[in-house]
């Protein structure tokens, strides 16, 4: 309720797993409340991503509306980055874990799994933007296959970026 989050922490650790996995839950929580969502990420990243029906519900929220989350013309490129690898990495251990349970949900898997690739895709489209030259191509198709995720991506960034990534690679047919 104070949001003194490192005391919390300390005392979660006393508590041993189960402290530190309702620290986990309360904490992202908390931050998914106050829309700081890259710090939500993180917590998930440094602390794990215990599994519950619930908490796959918080994972999946959490990093939709990371992936989701519009970027202004002021946020320079790749400044987001760093997050969305955090989002990716944390959806992988996510994605494992219930791959991996006795009784796996397969509607969960088949979501996360959906963000994991959103997430991937991302990732390697902002560094293929970023090496240019013989990556140009491989940037195109990627910004194009990210026009199939425009419900979790906004729809009109996603589009821009294809159309552009489309005209740069002489593909005007598919470029608006």
């Amino acid at each position: 309720q104070r949001g003194d989050w490192e005391r919390c922490r300390e005392q979660a650790e006393r508590r041993g797993a189960e402290g530190i996995e309702q620290y986990v839950i309360l904490h992202g929580s908390a931050l998914l409340k106050s829309n700081e969502l890259e710090q939500a990420v993180h917590v998930f990243l440094v602390y794990g991503t215990p599994l519950s029906p619930s908490n796959v519900a918080l994972y999946r929220q959490v990093c939709k509306e990371l992936l989701g989350k519009g970027r202004s013309s002021a946020t320079q490129e790749g400044q987001w980055l760093p997050a969305v690898q955090e989002c990716r990495e944390v959806l992988y251990k996510l994605w494992v874990a219930l791959k991996s349970a006795p009784t796996p949900d397969h509607n969960d898997i088949k979501d996360v799994d959906r963000l994991l690739h959103v997430a991937h895709y991302e990732c390697l489209h902002a560094v293929c933007k970023s090496k240019g030259g013989v990556y140009s191509e491989i940037q195109q198709r990627l910004a194009t296959a990210l026009v199939r995720y425009c419900d979790v991506l906004p729809a009109d960034r996603v589009f821009y970026e294809a159309g552009q990534a489309c005209k740069a690679a002489g593909k005007l047919n598919q470029a608006f």
